[in-house]
């Protein structure tokens, strides 16, 4: 198993280079960084397992530890390397969700196991609270690429009741959530109603965002869940979205700042528990959490006839939305009908 990925130095890009295999029953591992490209390091990589295959390298006295043994790692070394593996391929957000979840729901069952025993029972029995069956996916999926030996499992945990379904309010409820949430919460709450931003991309939004002569409005970052810090949005680029009426309106409960001063001066945690408690006030009958929020935009853009691309567009989905902007598509039956009125042409006399 050969393993090349990229590191920064002072003098640029380097690449290092990871090899892995089994000569006569013996498990050999070798690590070399600092080439030049990746192709010095491939050819590093195939001289030495020449070398070794031909006996020019003399074979080590006694085997290696478990720790260079593949077949002996356990759940948490695989994760531990996975995580070398994907800092600076994933945002650093990505990883430090997965090291969370991982922390509380994977390891306290499965890190102390053989990774490459692990059975179809064992990876099932994740729960399937705080997406650590996400986080479970990711390793099963790049283990290989780190030399680990991966399980023969067929990895299908059993859904929650009610996933997938798709929650947004209803105009109504809009109405008795925004009565209900106290006045410094308000007009945020339009605001995400009005943008479909999701609630740390508006938190991170400053007023040199704003350009109001143009009624555009920049989302060029998000706050950090771990350190509150700014950092680039879940997509990983910058968007540009139309600033409505009701955007403006919700802009104007806020007083004018500086560029680099923030335009919500409010705390994630104090926003999420003031939707709950409306939500209760309002018995809406229905989970109300500030995400609902963004649902509900998209939900209502798609009722109203506009198309996949121009929602995922607006809500900053990569790749044209793709699967997650799909969940609004029932939403729209219009195209839908158009595609079951052909059939129904062919049968229906005229």
């Amino acid at each position: 198993m050969e393993t090349i990925s990229t590191y920064t130095t002072a003098k640029g890009t380097r690449y290092k280079c990871d090899l892995s295999f089994t000569c006569e029953g013996i498990f050999y591992r070798y690590r070399q960084r600092g080439f030049p490209s990746r192709k010095a390091a491939g050819d590093w990589a195939r001289r030495l397992e020449l070398s070794v295959r031909n006996g020019d390298i003399p074979q080590p006295k006694k085997r290696t530890s478990p720790d260079d043994n593949p077949r002996a790692w356990t759940l948490d070394h695989v994760f531990n390397l996975l995580v070398e593996y994907w800092t600076g391929t994933l945002k650093r957000t990505t990883i430090e969700g997965y090291k969370n979840r991982y922390k509380n729901h994977i390891s306290p069952r499965l890190g102390r196991v053989v990774f490459s025993t692990l059975t179809t029972a064992q990876v099932n029995s994740i729960p399937t609270a705080g997406r650590a069956r996400v986080v479970l996916a990711s390793i099963l999926k790049h283990a290989e690429k780190i030399g680990a030996t991966a399980p023969k499992v067929s990895f299908a945990p059993a859904t929650p009741k009610g996933e997938g379904r798709l929650h947004f309010f209803e105009p109504d409820e809009i109405r008795r959530i925004h009565a209900a949430l106290p006045e410094k919460h308000r007009g945020f709450f339009l605001y995400l109603i009005a943008t479909g931003c999701r609630v740390r991309e508006a938190l991170g939004l400053e007023h040199g965002d704003l350009d109001y002569q143009r009624n555009l409005i920049h989302v060029r970052r998000q706050l950090c869940a771990f350190t509150g810090k700014p950092v680039t949005p879940k997509s990983g680029k910058a968007r540009i979205i139309p600033m409505s009426a009701l955007a403006r309106e919700a802009l104007s409960t806020v007083p004018c700042g500086a560029s680099g001063v923030r335009v919500w001066q409010l705390a994630y945690w104090s926003f999420k528990e003031a939707m709950s408690e409306a939500g209760k006030a309002a018995n809406l009958g229905k989970p109300c959490h500030a995400h609902l929020c963004r649902h509900t935009t998209a939900a209502t853009m798609a009722a109203a006839g506009i198309s996949m691309d121009r929602i995922a567009e607006i809500l900053g989905h990569t790749g044209g939305g793709g699967a997650v902007t799909r969940l609004y598509s029932h939403l729209q039956p219009r195209h839908l009908a158009e595609g079951l009125d052909a059939v129904s042409a062919v049968w229906v006399t005229p």
